[in-house]
């Protein structure tokens, strides 16, 4: 599993919403009623490389697709950062401007109505707990998913490559 899961599972889990019609929805330990699944808005911090930015874009899509089991695209909405700045800014231990710069995509996101946040990339993690901390929305964090699932799976040792 991957990041990506773990997202699809976030997604799902906290973005069944109920209404006081017939129906209902299995899987996520209840059963809840509802009459139509309504998803929350996504928000991804990108562009820290378009080798990230695709694969989570496309694997939430198809991952919420298979979780419903029918033909459905999440509402996304992607905000774009320079690769080259974040890394710079890691490379210089620069850690309060790095959380300055991805707290202005989350706002950005945030305002566009992202329900929750997800960073699409590694390195921007360096300062993940920052930026939950003064972000108004809630983050997904591909660190704790990763171990999540992992201790899930009974791994115990790990590679991170990237």
């Amino acid at each position: 599993m991957s990041a990506y899961s773990e997202t699809v599972n976030v997604i799902m889990k906290s973005r069944v919403r109920e209404s006081r019609t017939h129906g209902s929805v299995r899987g996520w330990h209840r059963e809840v009623p509802v009459y139509s699944t309504v998803l929350g808005k996504l928000g991804l911090v990108g562009g820290m490389g378009v080798e990230s930015t695709i694969p989570y874009y496309h694997d939430i899509v198809y991952g919420v697709q298979n979780k419903i089991g029918k033909k459905f695209f999440p509402n996304i909405t992607i905000e774009s950062v320079n690769a080259l700045d974040v890394l710079g800014l890691c490379s210089e231990q620069k850690y309060d401007e790095l959380t300055d710069y991805l707290m202005q995509a989350i706002k950005n996101l945030t305002t566009s109505g992202a329900d929750f946040i997800a960073l699409s990339a590694n390195t921007p993690h360096i300062v993940f707990d920052r930026l939950q901390n003064k972000s108004t929305v809630p983050l997904v964090s591909i660190v704790e998913a990763t171990r999540n699932e992992a201790i899930r799976l009974n791994k115990h040792k790990l590679g991170l490559l990237g």
